[in-house]
This record gives structure tokens, sequence and C-alpha cells, in this order.
């Protein structure tokens, strides 16, 4: 059972909104429509926020048992979705998506025959379904800051996955089975760096059906849960809101718009379409944080487009890129722009280790039969860097303690 006062909460959000009064306009134009539904897009918008809350898994037939079994019957009258005692059908509620289907749906799986000016208005619309929800679940006292976090997130499609053979002179990604064709769980890099999306969907071509016909094959990141990084579904695109840098108040990360894109699909034109989508409704956006599936992306489709909109990108740093590196003359340090001049290197990022050459590893070996022979006294108590400068009779670094150590070596005795 589902108390009544919850399922109120859901449907007053979703009049809050007004969405539901878009979607039956569209549904039931001016002079135009058949006999009146017994399920209203309202009550339908509700029970799936209720069916996600209760029941976990998003299903029409779980959406029809909270509807017609887990409210109260004096509820359900008064919703208008039983009379007497019949309620609705799951006919009912599969009729229903359909219709709203037909009106949104505009990829080229499900609607071939729109063109391109219809595709971009229905999808328009059906991003202002997301973002008008989203916008209706915001509390009025807590304004926007300005900082956002941006993130994808992987989801599974419920319907099995299409075949994916290799293509014809692909390269697989690391770990690629060559009997089965498919690239096995692993951690996918090129030079040190992540594959991005339009890599990997090159080397992933897809053949066969699909029950779901939007879904495609993509990669996400291996966690616990999932236990790979191979994915057949979406990718959901989210700016959440978050606490500025230089403040210290306490605020709740807030998930402010949201887009769903295919799994190998890019998500840098959904992300900067949200961005625009906030901008246009008179939300200040002035910083953002995002990973490196964004930051990776080429300078103008990415971060030249945040300047253009006076957007600070706070960045998340490969491990490859942290340290001193030299980028066309310029002196890159953890990723900031230094003068070429600048003298030493900053604490905390050490010079790189250079290469022991063949004079030196020849060197190291004919110490260390000396040692066995006991030819070479061995220094107890004195420090490895110090004892090193003893052994090869180099001059010890001024200020060290080798002469304070010198008593402190006792010969090996020979034999």
């Amino acid at each position: 059972m589902i108390r009544r006062c919850e399922f109120a909460r859901a449907l007053e959000l979703v009049h809050r909104s007004g969405v539901h009064d878009e979607l039956e306009a569209l549904l039931r134009p001016e002079g135009k429509g058949g006999r009146p539904r017994q399920l209203g897009v309202d009550v339908f918008l509700a029970g799936l926020l209720c069916t996600v809350a209760e029941k976990k898994t998003l299903a029409l037939s779980l959406l029809h048992e909270l509807l017609t079994r887990d409210l109260a019957r004096s509820y359900q009258v008064a919703l208008g979705i039983r009379k007497g005692t019949r309620a609705i059908t799951i006919r009912q509620v599969r009729y229903l998506l359909e219709a709203i289907e037909a009106k949104l749906a505009f990829t080229e799986d499900r609607a071939p025959e729109l063109s391109a000016t219809d595709r971009e208005e229905r999808a328009a619309s059906l991003q202002a379904v997301f973002d008008h929800l989203l916008a209706a679940t915001m509390p009025t006292h807590l304004p926007s800051t300005g900082a956002y976090v941006l993130d994808d997130s992987g989801i599974d499609s419920a319907a099995r996955g299409k075949r994916r053979p290799r293509s014809p002179g692909a390269v697989a990604p690391a770990g690629a089975s060559a009997s089965a064709g498919e690239a096995e769980p692993s951690e996918v890099e090129l030079n040190g760096r992540e594959v991005t999306d339009e890599v990997l969907a090159k080397v992933t071509e897809e053949t066969g059906y699909s029950f779901d016909v939007d879904a495609r094959w993509g990669y996400r990141t291996r966690t616990y849960d999932n236990r790979t990084n191979k994915l057949f579904g979406y990718k959901l695109v989210s700016l959440t809101r978050l606490t500025p840098q230089d403040s210290k108040a306490d605020l709740p990360l807030l998930v402010e718009r949201i887009s769903l894109v295919p799994a190998n699909a890019s998500t840098v034109a959904p992300a900067l379409g949200l961005i625009d989508g906030l901008l246009v409704s008179g939300t200040p956006v002035t910083e953002l944080a995002d990973d490196r599936g964004f930051s990776y992306a080429l300078p103008e489709h990415w971060a030249d487009e945040l300047r253009a909109r006076h957007i600070e990108q706070i960045c998340d740093l490969h491990k490859n890129d942290r340290g001193v590196h030299d980028f066309d003359g310029v002196k890159m340090i953890d990723g900031w722009a230094h003068c070429p001049m600048t003298p030493g290197t900053p604490r905390g990022h050490p010079p790189a280790r250079p290469a022991v050459g063949a004079e030196a590893q020849e060197e190291r070996h004919g110490l260390r039969a000396r040692r066995a022979r006991g030819e070479v006294p061995r220094a107890r108590g004195v420090p490895r860097r110090d004892r090193r400068a003893q052994d090869l009779g180099v001059p010890p670094h001024p200020g060290c303690r080798r002469e304070r150590h010198r008593a402190l070596r006792v010969p090996r005795p020979s034999g």
C-alpha cells in the first residue's frame, strides 16, 4: 500500500510544473479529440514518480499495480481511475504512453519520416518536459549560486543488447577477446589518456536487433556495482547545484537539469544545451566542475564554448597531467601555465628520475662485487645518501653527516 499523502505530494509536483497541461494540449489539439480518457496525464506522471520510489523498477505492469492495488479504492475513485468495481486496465496505461511517444518521439529509429526541423522541435519539447518537472522541485528559498557540477552516468537498458562484432580493420581496446570479438572489462586508455566516446564508437560497430531501438553500446566507469565498463543503454547527463569554492555554506546538492543520450553518443553538445537552458531561464552559471569526459574534448568544442559564456571550468586532472611539463615553451605545473624562466622545481613536484645508463649500471655492479669480496667496508648508521657517496669516493654533500659517522664504520672481517 502507498499512503494517500505520498501520491498527493507527487500529484502536486506535477501540477506545479504544468507539464500535464502541455501534454494534454499536445494530445488533444483544439477542435480535435475522441472519447475522454479515464487515465489523466497528471495521474499517469504522478504514478511514474511513485513507482520509481516504491518499486525501484519502472515498468508499466508495476505502474498499473500501484494505481489499481496499492492506492485506496476511495482514492482511486477520486482520481477517476476506478468506476465502481472496475479499474483501468493495463492496456489503457500502455495506450497513454504510446500516445505521448507518438507526439514526442524524435530519433531516427522511432520516427524516420520526420524532417530535421520537426526532429529538433520534438527534441526541444521533450527536453522542456524534463526541465519543467525538475524546476518544480527546486526550493524557492535557495536560489542558485552559479556553481554547478557536470557528470554523466550510465543507464542500462532493460532490453537485451545488440551483437557487437569487431569491425573490419578496427583496433580492439585493451583486453579484447579475439574469439568472442568483444572488449572484455578493462581500463581503456590510449597513450596514458582515456579513449573518448567518439573513438570507442568506431571500435564497436553494432548489428542485429534489440527491442530498445534507441539504446547503444558504450563504455562507462567500472565500479563495484556494475563490475564492468561495458554498457548497453544510455548516458544521463546532469547539472547539479554546487557550493562555490570560496563559500562555507552547507547547501544541498540539487539536480537542476538532465539530458538522456545513447551510450555511444558524445555528451559535450547535450551538456552545452543544458547550460544554455539555464542561462536562457535567467539562472547564472559561473563555475563548472567536470570530469575528464568533458575537459578532454577539443578546445573548440568545449573549453572555448565555456569561455564564450564566461564560465570558469574546474578540471579533473589526469595523473599524467600532474607535475611539470613543457607545452610549446610554456611551463605547465598541474595544469597551470607558468613563466618558462620559473626557477627550480615547485615543492611537491620532484623532477623525473633520469634513466640509469650503461656506465652507471656497470659501476653499480662492480661496487656490489667489491662489497661481496670485502674490499669496500660497509658503513653502519650512516644515511643511505651519504653511504653511497662514501662508497663511490664522491665528496659528500655540504652539511651531510658523513664525518660524524666515520667512527661508526666497521670493516668486515676477512675470511
